[in-house]
């Protein structure tokens, strides 16, 4: 099967595969993978639960990370400018692997020349170590970082990488971001300087033309997949970077034709530049001036760029460095390679994780190769290592690798899980003996374990009484940090109690082991200054303040919406305060009259107040005594008052009366005011549904209110109608009233004689029946004499 049809065959779920797996498996220079979230890890605590799924390395240039699964970091080699982050620096080498303190767990580690990174499981980035450049991410200066501190202006970062004084990370939007050196235009930006940069910025990738051959194909594809990155790797001076798609970018020092554009240029590339591989890639590792691909077909490692050691993988000869990727032949192997990384003049492959076992190639004069030869081998060959009792004989159950300048890395499915080979000159393996000639194949290093001797019982032990092995030698060893191993009560998690002791070992006396609670019985979080306990921890039921001024109503408390309710809900010492008020009057005898002391103004009604009615009681302790009433001035004495002279009082005033019906109170004749009508239509006749009353006739009124319509001139006076019980068209005229327009069962004619029959009526036909008929005084006339009623 050729590349081409490789690529066809694998499509986008078969890469997607490719990529997750790889990518979770690669550590070196930095590959980190996702992690669900744990709590902090401290030099304090045992191990946490797993935060990552197996533990990773990175190879610094003579420095060495390791990731524990549960988040914890450990360093150990060179240390001169603060690269291991344990708060000093110092000349002398340190070959045993410690923890570093961090503020929570991590997910992935990267090891620069002389400064290391790690990212949390938040997604914030950690740096420490040399900063001349920037590569720390802060304000530059020639002292270095000797604690962990964090990188400010990035995003939520996924995956980091590092390398000589540049450092890289990729963002969940999978965008790419660069900090540190830049003399041959690492940071992406298209241009190259000497200066140091600490702000990262995100990397600037031109776009491909429509057409191209390299862009996402298929109906299911994502053009932005091109642009996308989800891993980078930094060489000595140059930069890859691996796409969704599968597709890789570089740039950056192309002296050794290591960007792979078909030739070695003295001037940098400074634009990203795209790969044209045929196959899909899945993994990428860039040494110091050469870089390796694994492809995504066999998965097949593939190298160009320098090859003065065979790094690159071609029959040594110092002229004879592939330009574009060349495959590799791992010795022994069908490929299927699961992870591959670069050191300054060697390459490492690991294969399929069973067996893991881990190829290598290039310069081998300080035994990075790890076949145990120390002979340049310009051909992967077996990394080896030494068991009983068969001597050297190929690594396996291999999980990760990572290579440094002159040292390899790898992570051992067992414990210990880090081995070591290669250069040890600075301690950099971190094995049996510290600094030693150069280790010529792979070999145990220390243990990421520390046990502590637990003198007091408490399951914490001595800092001091340490052994770092796989198993402890006895029970009496643990994993916890003791403060104080002479008593048992003390340690971390304890419960601070106030004895002027850190019972719970967080470096403070008594924090909070004295504080006062305060009963909280509403659960509004005030308390009551009258009952308190004092305790380390917050007892039930009981907060940390006594600001409360009524613990029985959960809506009275500092800062409560004061609310109408003559309660003092926020405590401040008024009620009801700042509302909106109206004015309420007493009323004692509850006779709904207002007393006389006045007007109260509150948002709601006081106990035995009413809303103001204008009357003011005579005796508001008495309810059968009324109010106060109004008297009108009699002067003339005709017993009618006049209504512009008045007093209030609560009974008979001397010339005064009830009433103020007086038209002139100086004359006794002038009486009450008339009654007129509207007369609108002129016609004599007022309207009888308008009136007033006036002492004179007022302007278009009159007397009366006869006027049918007072709108028509020529409609006057009702007319009279007389009621037709026998409807024959004739009333009875003795029933009659006056109305303005027909009344139903009235008629206007008056001359029936007998309104209950209906035969009778004037003009009707005399019948022979003994009754005047046509009413005109005679009965039965015109008819035979046995008809008049005598027969």
């Amino acid at each position: 099967m050729n590349r081409k049809s490789l690529h066809a065959d694998l499509g986008s779920q078969g890469l997607e595969w490719c990529l997750t797996t790889l990518l979770a498996l690669s550590v070196g220079c930095g590959a980190s993978q996702d992690a669900p979230e744990p709590s902090a890890v401290t030099a304090r605590q045992s191990l946490a639960a797993p935060v990552v799924d197996r533990q990773a390395v990175a190879a610094g240039a003579y420095h060495s990370l390791a990731l524990r699964e549960d988040g914890g970091v450990w360093s150990w080699g060179r240390d001169t400018e603060g690269q291991l982050g344990q708060g000093t620096s110092s000349q002398t080498p340190r070959p045993v692997p410690a923890p570093v303190s961090l503020p929570r767990p991590m997910k992935a580690i990267a090891a620069g020349a002389g400064h290391s990174l790690s990212l949390d499981v938040d997604g914030y980035v950690w740096a420490w170590g040399r900063n001349t450049r920037g590569q720390a991410g802060v304000a530059t200066s020639t002292t270095p970082l000797l604690k962990p501190t964090r990188v400010p202006g990035l995003p939520r970062i996924q995956v980091i990488a590092a390398r000589e004084d540049l450092s890289l990370a990729v963002d969940a939007n999978g965008d790419l971001w660069a900090w540190g050196q830049n003399t041959d235009g690492e940071l992406g930006q298209g241009v190259a300087d000497t200066n140091a940069h600490p702000v990262p910025v995100k990397v600037v990738v031109p776009a491909l033309l429509a057409g191209d051959t390299y862009l996402p194909a298929g109906p299911a594809a994502n053009p932005q997949d091109v642009y996308t990155f989800v891993k980078v790797a930094a060489g000595g001076h140059h930069v890859l970077a691996l796409t969704r798609s599968g597709r890789v970018w570089s740039w950056g020092r192309n002296s050794s034709a290591q960007v792979g554009t078909n030739a070695a240029t003295e001037a940098p590339v400074l634009t990203p530049t795209l790969l044209r591989f045929e196959s899909l890639v899945v993994d990428i590792a860039a040494g110091e001036n050469h870089s390796v691909l694994l492809d995504a077909g066999d998965r097949r490692p593939w190298a160009w760029g320098s090859n003065t050691a065979g790094q690159a993988s071609r029959t040594w000869n110092g002229l004879d460095q592939p330009v574009t990727p060349f495959p590799t032949y791992p010795q022994g192997y069908t490929f299927l390679g699961s992870a591959i990384a670069a050191g300054d003049a060697f390459s490492l492959f690991l294969g399929a994780r069973n067996p893991g076992q881990i190829r290598a190639w290039g310069d081998n004069t300080f035994g990075q190769v790890g076949d145990g030869s120390g002979l340049r081998r310009p051909e992967p060959v077996a990394v080896l290592q030494y068991k009983e009792p068969y001597g050297l004989v190929d690594t396996e159950w291999m999980l990760a690798i990572s290579a440094g300048a002159r040292h390899a890395l790898a992570v051992h499915d067992g414990c210990p899980s880090v081995w070591a080979w290669g250069d040890n000159s600075q301690g950099q393996l971190g094995v049996q003996g510290g600094v030693s000639a150069p280790v010529l194949h792979a070999q145990r290093s220390l243990p990421l374990k520390r046990f502590y001797r637990d003198t007091d019982g408490d399951g914490f032990g001595d800092k001091d009484q340490l052994e770092q092995t796989c198993t402890p030698s006895s029970e009496e060893f643990v994993e916890g940090i003791d403060c104080d191993d002479t008593r048992p009560g003390i340690h971390p998690g304890a419960t601070e109690v106030c004895d002027s002791l850190d019972n719970n070992c967080d470096g403070a006396v008594d924090d909070n082991g004295c504080a006062v609670w305060y009963r909280d019985a509403d659960g509004d979080g005030y308390g009551i200054p009258n009952d308190t306990k004092q305790s380390g921890v917050q007892p039930q039921g009981y907060v940390d303040n006594a600001s409360d001024c009524d613990d029985t109503r959960s809506n009275v408390r500092p800062g409560a919406a004061e609310v109408c309710d003559g309660m003092d809900n926020n405590c401040d010492g008024q009620a009801d305060e700042a509302l909106p008020t109206q004015p309420w009057c007493q009323d004692f005898d509850g006779d709904g009259l207002c007393g006389p002391a006045g007007h109260t103004f509150a948002c709601m009604k006081p106990p035995g107040h009413i809303a103001p009615n204008n009357t003011l009681d005579c005796d508001d302790h008495d309810a059968s005594v009324g109010g106060v009433t109004t008297h009108y001035q009699d002067a003339d004495g005709d017993g009618l008052g006049n209504g512009q002279v008045t007093v209030q009082s609560c009974g008979p005033s001397a010339g005064h009366v009830s009433n103020d019906d007086d038209c002139d109170d100086a004359t006794p004749s002038i009486g009450a005011p008339t009654v007129y009508y509207q007369d609108a239509d002129q016609d004599g006749l007022g309207n009888g549904q308008a009136s007033l009353q006036a002492c004179a006739q007022p302007q278009g009124y009159t007397l009366n209110a006869s006027d049918c319509d007072d709108t028509n001139i020529h409609i006057r006076h009702p007319s009279r109608w007389f009621r037709d019980l026998d409807t024959d068209g004739y009333g009875d005229p003795y029933d009659w009233h006056y109305a303005c327009g027909y009344p139903a069962g009235h008629v206007q004619v008056a001359e029936d004689c007998d309104d209950a029959d209906s035969t009778v009526r004037p003009g009707a036909e005399e019948l022979c029946d003994g009754l005047d008929n046509n009413c005109d005084g005679r009965t039965d006339e015109g008819h035979p004499w046995y008809c008049r009623g005598d027969w």
